[in-house]
């Protein structure tokens, strides 16, 4: 196989000695990133930050680079399950209606923004821009996603009726509102595998330490700091080194409980996250060395002095993120090169062509059976290959010729 390798050329930089699927220039049409493609992709398939969101490469001249964008909305009033034929039920179209705010451009989908949908205290639906497939902006589309996500997790009406390509960018976490935003903010580190044992390894230089991620909350206030002002501050953050995620928080039609908005800023506090102890002495910078927790700022943003809709104020926040920190461009990466859609094009129509010549012979034997048999006289029964046969048997025979 290596011989074959080095004399075959690959389609993406015209280099002999690799593959397509090896170089390092291949682009994946799936999540955007280089060297790999679509079929080995691990978009979706962890919970790492960069598994979870697509963001562009392209930043703007004087604009911070693109982040994560996550929402948190609580359904209180609604059940285990979602009603489509009444969706004001539990007041599901409220979250129908965040959902397309949160997603939507004009002929484009947000890929690094993110969506929770808290239904009552014990489940939450997450919705991914970046994995979701098919989805439209009508409340109708988007309710029955959530109808087959909350069926296909446990015992709600609907269970099993939707397949993967349905389910695909959704999940359903088994927590509430509160236990919902505590994990956006602390995350549980995934397990390590057990390392496999090697006889001696060759000494490797150290790996560059991941950059960090500064999480910023956005809570949604009467009361609270123009937006000009919350912008400059999250613009800030978004310039240094770590890795900016923005959580917005915003209520449903009834807005936050005062228990849930004291317990949402008793998180964000650094004690409160284990963050800062004054003897601490691996705590550096936003990160505590002891429990690897990161500092959180917390800001109220007011949108306005009138009271919003809850799909209006996602807008606006998206509006103000793309204005005043970073706006993605409606297409994050061009298509493949035009060698490579050619020899692709090329080979769909050999493929088409061998399949006519492999059905030729047949069609040809069935479509000669059905001439030889496709004339019949009406008179004396007798089958005819041809018209001209037939009348010439009608001119021979005169009974023939007075029943035809």
């Amino acid at each position: 196989m290596g011989k074959q390798h080095e004399k075959r050329r690959c389609h993406t930089c015209g280099q002999l000695g690799h593959l397509t699927r090896d170089c390092a220039t291949t682009r994946c049409h799936y999540c955007g990133a280089y060297g790999h493609i679509a079929r080995a992709c691990t978009l979706g398939k962890t919970s790492r930050r960069e598994d979870s969101f697509i963001f562009c490469d392209a930043p703007v001249a004087g604009a911070s680079r693109c982040f994560s964008r996550r929402f948190v909305v609580p359904l209180h009033r609604a059940g285990a399950g979602v009603d489509l034929e009444d969706l004001r039920a539990g007041r599901v179209d409220v979250g129908c209606r965040c959902a397309s705010a949160a997603f939507f451009r004009s002929q484009s989908l947000r890929h690094n923004t993110e969506l929770r949908l808290c239904f009552g205290d014990e489940r939450t639906v997450c919705v991914s821009g970046a994995l979701v497939r098919n989805l439209t902006p009508d409340e109708r589309c988007i309710a029955t996603r959530l109808h087959l996500a909350l069926g296909s997790d446990g015992d709600a009406e609907g269970a099993g009726q939707g397949d993967g390509a349905d389910l695909r960018g959704l999940r359903v976490l088994r927590q509430g509102f509160l236990d919902c935003v505590r994990g956006m903010l602390q995350p549980e580190p995934e397990p390590e595998p057990e390392p496999e044992p090697e006889p001696e390894p060759e000494p490797e230089p150290e790996p560059e330490p991941e950059p960090q991620t500064r999480s910023v909350v956005l809570l949604l206030s009467e009361d609270g700091e123009s937006a000009e002002s919350v912008m400059g501050a999250i613009s800030s953050a978004a310039a240094a080194d770590a890795e900016l995620d923005v959580v917005v928080v915003l209520g449903d039609d009834r807005g936050l409980t005062p228990h849930e908005e004291q317990e949402l800023t008793a998180m964000c506090e650094r004690k409160h996250l284990s963050l800062p102890f004054p003897d601490c002495p691996n705590f550096f910078g936003a990160v505590c060395g002891r429990c690897g927790a990161s500092a959180v700022d917390l800001h109220r943003l007011n949108l306005g002095p009138s009271c919003l809709l809850g799909s209006h104020c996602i807008v606006l926040v998206q509006h103000y993120l793309d204005a005043m920190v970073h706006c993605c461009p409606s297409k994050l990466w061009e298509g493949p090169s035009h060698e490579l859609t050619k020899i692709t094009k090329q080979r769909q129509r050999r493929k088409k062509r061998r399949g006519k010549d492999r059905n030729q012979p047949a069609e040809a034997a069935a479509g000669a059976g059905a001439a030889a048999a496709a004339v019949v006289c009406s008179g004396c029964g007798e089958k005819f290959t041809s018209r001209n046969q037939l009348f010439k048997h009608l001119r021979a025979d005169n009974e023939c010729g007075i029943a035809g």
